[in-house]
């Protein structure tokens, strides 16, 4: 047997479109994992396809039985957008959403957070977002743009589905934007730093930061001579 499988009591496939059918099962060797749903459908094109993704289903302590719908939505060749709900027994309802988009070959980013409604536990509002693009000018030119917030310290160890993001200690933002010469760079920046370790307000704000440096070189008619530079402000 395949290591896993779907299985339907009736189902019709296209290769080059869709498989959709009725009484699906999910099967991990000879286990049913998922002994029934009562409708299944998934693109099976190796181009990205407009339709629901596999849903994500658990049960924890915290949320008690908990479910993820994911729909993926194409918009056009250089954009798509991935929205889903969330329902959480002990919680109540939430969201997450993440939009793509591709500019150009020089420029592009993304767009996502998630939320939810803590309705059944308190009524509390929590969740996260990001925002990123990157841009490229000409081979001298670059600017990023990497956004993060949280609303508390702990939203990430609650929700997240992630194991790198349940285990952040910080949740950092950065905007920059550098422009290289052939002995020197230039770069301007602003740093957020957000501590998720402590509730003590101990969050960092770095001010605006220019920084010149000059790449080592040797010195003109000194043989073995080497100058660098480094400045801020």
């Amino acid at each position: 047997p395949p290591a896993w499988s779907f299985r339907f009591n009736e189902a019709r496939a296209d290769l080059e479109d869709y498989l959709y059918g009725t009484g699906a099962s999910f099967w991990v060797k000879n286990i049913p994992l998922i002994p029934y749903f009562p409708f299944f459908a998934a693109a099976i094109r190796r181009e990205r396809q407009t339709g629901f993704l596999f849903p994500i289903v658990g049960n924890s302590d915290r949320q008690g039985m908990y479910a993820e719908v994911p729909f993926f939505w194409v918009i056009n060749e250089s954009q798509d957008l991935l929205v889903s709900l969330n329902a959480y027994e002990r919680i109540g309802l939430g969201g997450r959403a993440l939009y793509r988009y591709q500019l150009s070959e020089d420029s592009g980013g993304s767009i996502g957070g998630f939320y939810v409604h803590e309705s059944e536990a308190g009524g509390e509002h929590r969740g996260w977002g990001s925002a990123k693009h990157e841009w490229r000018g000409l081979p001298e030119w670059r600017a990023v743009v990497d956004m993060n917030m949280v609303s508390d310290d702990a939203v990430l160890r609650d929700y997240s589905l992630r194991l790198a993001e349940r285990s952040l200690q910080r949740v950092e933002s950065n905007v920059f934007l550098a422009r290289r010469f052939d002995h020197w760079n230039f770069v301007g920046n602003v740093f957020r730093y957000q501590d998720l370790t402590t509730r003590r307000p101990t969050e960092l704000n770095r001010l605006p930061e220019l920084r010149a440096d000059r790449i080592r070189t040797p010195v003109p008619g000194l043989p073995g001579v080497h100058l660098d530079f480094e400045s801020s402000a």
